[in-house]
């Protein structure tokens, strides 16, 4: 397991610097449009989706097809997949704390209230979507896993407005949000890998 996340991390690092830069200048434009806050969700969603693209990497380049002949069971794959995304939309969602707090901070327009909902709408926003985004990846084509991926975000919004509209007090229904999310990861985590374990038999 710790060589597989070693390579995913190889793998990304790389990216990781490319996309810390697009999320500076994007997020510098946001947080003057709109509010600092939004840095919370774009650094989560954007971390997120750099170990998604990995499994079709890993497609493309053969590693697939090779690590069927290693000692390494296809739920191990699996959830060296799901590990790694779980530690990037953290490593987001940490970096989008920061950058937010010290921007809200020296703006003086920090409402913690505020605050804390849009972090809960990250980790919410994280769980669904990798729910959705990484089973995608794993048992789709490359095409419609990217097709699966466009979609998992609007979803996920959906289902975050719908329980706001339901659930009439914002952090209650959030709370429901964080709670659905983290089943949904947790089951998608237990039948990928069951999935991709059956089809190496």
């Amino acid at each position: 397991m710790r060589g597989l996340l070693v390579k995913d991390f190889y793998m990304i690092r790389s990216v990781v610097i490319m996309m810390t830069g697009v999320f500076l200048v994007i997020g510098a434009g946001l947080s003057y449009l709109v509010s600092p806050q939004v840095l919370l969700i774009l650094a989560t969603v954007m971390t997120g989706m750099v170990e998604a693209s990995t499994i079709n990497m890993d497609k493309a380049c053969g590693w697939t097809r090779l690590s069927a002949a290693f000692p390494v069971s296809g739920e191990r794959m699996v959830s060296s997949k799901y590990l790694m995304y779980l530690f990037l939309s953290v490593f987001g969602l940490l970096a989008g704390t920061v950058c937010s707090l010290t921007t809200l901070m020296v703006t003086g327009t920090l409402d913690y209230d505020n605050f804390v909902l849009f972090f809960c709408i990250s980790v919410t926003m994280a769980l669904l979507a990798g729910s959705l985004i990484l089973p995608c990846y794993f048992l789709l084509s490359e095409e419609k896993s990217v097709m699966g991926s466009m979609l998992a975000y609007p979803l996920s919004v959906a289902l975050i407005m719908g329980l706001t509209s339901v659930i009439r007090q914002r952090m209650a229904a959030l709370s429901v949000g964080m709670a659905v999310g983290a089943l949904a990861f947790t089951v998608s985590w237990v039948i990928a890998g069951k999935v991709v374990a059956a089809r190496e038999v």
